[in-house]
This record gives C-alpha cells, structure tokens and sequence, in this order.
C-alpha cells in the first residue's frame, strides 16, 4: 500500500490538508516551479503509468478525484485488468465514472 498527495510546493490554498495528510503518513510529491496548465495531473498520470509498468503485482489503483482528466488513465489501467477506484464527490465526471471498476462517494 502506498498513498499519496500531490501539490504545488508553494501553494498555500492546499496548507491545510497538507498539514492532514502528515498526520497519516501520506507521501508528498510537491512540484515547484510557476503555474502550469494541468501541472499536477500530468505528473500524477506519470507517476501512475510508472507505477504500473515497474509493479505488476500491484491489482488496484484507487483514485480520489472528480475530475474528467483522468479518464484516460483510468481507462488504460482497465484495459492492463487493473481495478480502478474512483474516490470522489457526487459531481464527479461522467467520463470519469464511465471509464472506474467501482466509484465511491466521498
């Protein structure tokens, strides 16, 4: 098992979980540098292919996310039979949800 949260090292409006998650062990990936379109989930997409190819034993990938972006990874994981879990709020994409093993309302 291995959990983590990604963020801009500098971002100041995601302090506060980032404060949480070092209450549960959660592993930063902090990105610096500016601002850029989709900075963060480009990296977690990276990281995730990543992961995939280096740890086959690895069965289940959850997720926690609403947002639409992540369909095609999602996608990908399901078609290496992966099992996708989507974490995330009811307005959660319906690409996203389409494309889950099983969606979790959080």
């Amino acid at each position: 098992l291995e959990m983590r949260y990604y963020a801009r090292q500098n971002e100041t409006s995601t302090q506060s979980w980032k404060d949480e998650a070092k209450k549960y062990n959660i592993k930063p990936i902090l990105l610096c540098g500016g601002p850029e379109h989709n900075k963060v989930d480009k990296k977690i997409i990276k990281d995730i292919k990543k992961v995939l190819n280096t740890n086959k034993s690895i069965d289940i990938f959850c997720i926690a996310t609403r947002d639409g972006d992540y369909a095609s990874i999602a996608k990908e994981l399901r078609v290496k039979h992966k099992r996708v879990v989507i974490l995330a709020p009811k307005q959660t994409s319906k690409k996203l949800k389409a494309c889950a093993s099983e969606v979790r309302d959080i």
